[in-house]
């Protein structure tokens, strides 16, 4: 039984995830340009080190609390690597699914291996999530160990301070949901199977 509602839709979602793989390889070319620029044009690249961001708590810096340019570098080309990291899996992420979506452009969503190719999803979501989450954790240290954090804080109230990084573990969950995902997709390629054997 044909079902030309989700032909049409698979083929729409395969129209604009094409588009968006076009997006993600340019946006991966631009931060390669400008890690590379790091390296050749070096401290123009930063705009402003005097101001620090910690998340809820900017602060403006004099000209002696700004770190030299090599930590500031570092931690850039880090947080560049991640968004190449996450422009890379996020066009092989919509590789796969443009793959899942070509038995149901032809109205077949349980054909054999789509199973198989949601469980690539999952895996590639949690590993590329995994690095992505450690290249922007490491970037941010990279970044702070430039500045003289003592110099920034009254030393005659604080006494020390250190650091907090929060990891996200969100990427795990949705590879989990897409791994559980595979499995009803399994289930639902062996039902197609016994009904074609039955026909």
């Amino acid at each position: 039984m044909k079902n030309m509602k989700m032909e049409k839709t698979a083929k729409a979602i395969d129209v604009i995830l094409k588009i968006l793989q076009g997006f993600m390889i340019g946006f991966g070319i631009a931060a390669a340009v400008f890690i590379v620029l790091a390296f050749v044009i070096g401290e123009d690249i930063v705009i402003d080190a005097s101001l620090v961001d910690f998340g809820d708590l900017s602060l403006r810096l004099q000209e002696g609390a700004v770190p030299g340019f090599d930590a500031l570098r570092t931690g850039l080309v880090i947080k560049l690597a991640a968004v190449i990291v996450m422009m890379a899996a996020g066009w092989y992420l919509m590789h796969v699914v443009r793959q899942v979506l070509v038995p149901m452009k032809e109205g077949r969503p349980f054909e054999e291996g789509t199973a198989r190719k949601i469980s690539k999803l999952a895996w590639t979501e949690m590993i590329a999530g995994a690095v992505i989450e450690g290249c922007r954790v490491f970037g941010q240290i990279a970044e702070l160990k430039g500045y003289d954090i003592g110099q920034m804080i009254n030393p005659e109230t604080v006494l020390s301070y250190d650091y907090t990084y929060a990891f996200r573990f969100d990427f795990i969950i949705v590879g989990l949901i897409l791994l559980f995902v595979a499995l009803i997709f399994k289930y639902g390629e062996n039902l197609q199977q016994e009904a074609d054997e039955t026909l």
